[in-house]
């Protein structure tokens, strides 16, 4: 056991060598607390849709078309709003400190409208079984 002791001792020094800060030079002590984790508005945003997605999906399937709904909606006015507010731009920018504007995003959030209206709003076909053909 203590020489799997050193040996996590030695590979954390070599890791704390290589990458400058990626870990803390003192760990944690059982039961200790460890610092708050800061989170910007568009991380949130980015952990916040994925998670809401499943939730819905899991629900039920009309949550799930109402989700991909309002999200569709969400997402075709933000493209709309970058290429209102920054039509032309070269760097990042961001709209409200939230969502990145610049052009290829504006592409990306009207993409991700789209197939969001297209899964939202297309037909319900009827469920078919394994080998079934239309």
């Amino acid at each position: 056991m203590a020489a799997l002791s050193e040996e996590c001792r030695r590979l954390l020094a070599q890791l704390r060598q290589r990458y400058p800060g990626a870990l803390p030079a003192d760990p944690v002590s059982a039961g200790g607390v460890v610092a708050a984790i800061h989170i910007t508005p568009d991380q949130a945003r980015k952990l916040f849709a994925p998670a809401a997605a499943i939730a819905a999906g899991l629900s039920s399937y009309r949550n799930a078309r109402m989700f991909f709904q309002v999200f569709g909606v969400i997402y075709g006015l933000i493209a709309v709003a970058g290429f209102i507010v920054h039509p032309h731009a070269e760097g990042s920018e961001q709209l409200a400190g939230v969502v990145a504007i610049n052009l290829a995003d504006n592409f990306l959030h009207i993409a991700i409208s789209l197939f969001s209206l297209f899964v939202g709003f297309a037909p319900r076909h009827p469920t078919m079984t394994v080998g079934q053909t239309r």
